[in-house]
């Protein structure tokens, strides 16, 4: 996977992700649009529902289908992994233990990755 001619966005998710969250989960997971790789960084994670793992869903479609793109996941826990197995995600997504292993993985330089941080907030708890 490489994010030849295009840039990458680094996505970091944190907390409990789950229907709450839905819609500015989605409106996050938009990449803009030269990005051709999305590094999803899940190692703040504490929790995912099906609405969570579906809109993960949804960004690698559409970043694949409109750009040839890819999304690669980071520092995956054992449950979470459990819960792609259990779904069969696992053979969409490419998982890193890190984010300098993922930029490897996608043959980037780490410091040309625009990043950004989602927070649930109180108001969609």
């Amino acid at each position: 996977m490489t994010a030849a001619g295009g840039s990458v966005l680094c996505l970091a998710l944190s907390g409990e992700i789950d229907i709450m969250q839905l819609d500015a989960l989605r409106a996050f997971l938009q990449p803009g649009h030269a990005q051709t790789a999305v590094i999803v960084d899940l190692s703040e994670v504490t929790y995912v529902d099906s609405s969570a793992l579906s809109a993960l869903v949804a960004m690698r479609q559409k970043l694949l289908n409109d750009r040839g793109g890819s999304v690669a996941l980071v520092a995956v826990d054992r449950h979470l992994g459990r819960i792609f197995q259990i779904t069969g995600l696992n053979a969409l997504f490419d998982r890193f233990d890190s984010f300098e292993d993922a930029c490897r993985g996608l043959e980037i330089n780490a410091n040309g990755v625009e990043r950004r941080q989602f927070v649930p907030t109180p108001e969609t708890r």
